[in-house]
């Protein structure tokens, strides 16, 4: 998968996920209002049936009035029921406004709610649309940087390489291409291998002979140097040599298998040095402390140091924090 295909993806997934939570925070607010409404709306109805009930017993207690007093006029009590009647639709009318109005609120807090996600959405989705755009540009001007980038250390390492076949066939008298092996011995300020880390190095293996290492190279010579001497720096790491004067190293023959003569250990771990994947080594150490006080108990903590090799600085660096933790090794 190349960067705009990853970049494209992840930004789709943000709409989703964005689209995910607004569509829950709507589900949520709705609930809400329909709560409100399922508690306000039948309030209306029962005003209605209270208000009728009223007027039904308002129209019973006057006809049992009239008919206490002997009173059976037809005129007074057909005007009494019409004024009855008017009262009623006055207020049932009434009650019907406040629902019809309490409906139509109801109807614009959601609506309201639905526009306000759907705005978050858009403006959402319009951001992450113009972030992506920015990225895919950024990506390809890193690319096309990196392009160049290569392109120039593709030519640094052939003029690199080309000056130093030109010091080998200076310094052993024969071409460097002939495939004649070149055996300078000594002073090797002059014949010291150009490190690259791309398909021009010219070193493609290394035979340990007694207390020489011959490397072979690319353009069909050899060069030998003292085991334990870096051919690249022409010089020796001390821990090239242990504690008994004997020299300790890798099979690449310069290469020190030990830190300040503890062991290193391979934890499997690659961490990338100048465009060249490199091992993560590690040694580990314990030390004792006795406790304060009389009876103090001795306790031990493993230390363990974590390290990667650079063939050009001839030497063991720390591996950074940030990198351990992508290893999982911190």
């Amino acid at each position: 998968m190349d960067n705009t295909e990853y970049l494209t993806q992840l930004a789709e997934q943000e709409k989703k996920n964005k689209q995910i939570e607004l569509e829950q925070t709507k589900a949520a607010a709705l609930q809400s209002i329909e709560q409100q409404r399922s508690t306000t709306m039948p309030k209306f109805t029962a005003q209605k049936q209270q208000a009728s009930v009223q007027s039904q017993l308002g129209a019973k207690n006057l006809a049992e009035f009239w008919a206490n007093r002997g009173q059976t006029q037809q005129g007074i009590s057909q005007q009494a029921e019409l004024s009855r009647q008017n009262t009623l639709g006055s207020t049932l009318q009434g009650i019907g406004a406040n629902e019809a109005q309490a409906e139509q609120g109801f109807a614009n807090q959601i609506g309201a709610t639905e526009t306000n996600i759907q705005n978050q959405l858009t403006n959402f989705n319009n951001q992450v649309d113009t972030e992506l755009s920015s990225n895919l540009y950024k990506d390809q001007l890193a690319q096309q940087e990196a392009m160049a980038k290569a392109q120039q250390q593709d030519f640094e390492n052939q003029l690199a390489i080309a000056k130093f076949n030109l010091s080998a066939s200076k310094s052993s008298g024969t071409s460097a291409v002939s495939k004649t092996p070149l055996t300078k011995v000594g002073n090797y300020s002059n014949t010291i291998i150009p490190y690259t880390t791309d398909k021009n190095k010219p070193i493609i293996g290394a035979v340990v002979d007694g207390k020489n290492v011959i490397y072979n190279l690319a353009n069909g010579s050899t060069v030998k140097f003292a085991l334990g001497t870096n051919p690249y720096t022409g010089t020796k790491n001390p821990d090239a040599v242990n504690a008994s004067g004997n020299l300790t190293t890798f099979s690449n023959g310069y290469q020190p298998d030990n830190v300040n003569q503890v062991k290193l250990k391979n934890t499997g771990a690659i961490v990338n040095n100048n465009g060249e994947n490199v091992k993560i080594w590690t040694t580990s150490t314990t030390t004792s402390e006795k406790g304060k006080g009389l009876f103090g108990k001795t306790t031990t903590k493993t230390t363990n140091n974590y390290y990667y090799w650079d063939s050009a600085s001839n030497k063991y660096k720390t591996v950074p924090t940030n990198i351990l933790k992508s290893a999982g090794l911190k």
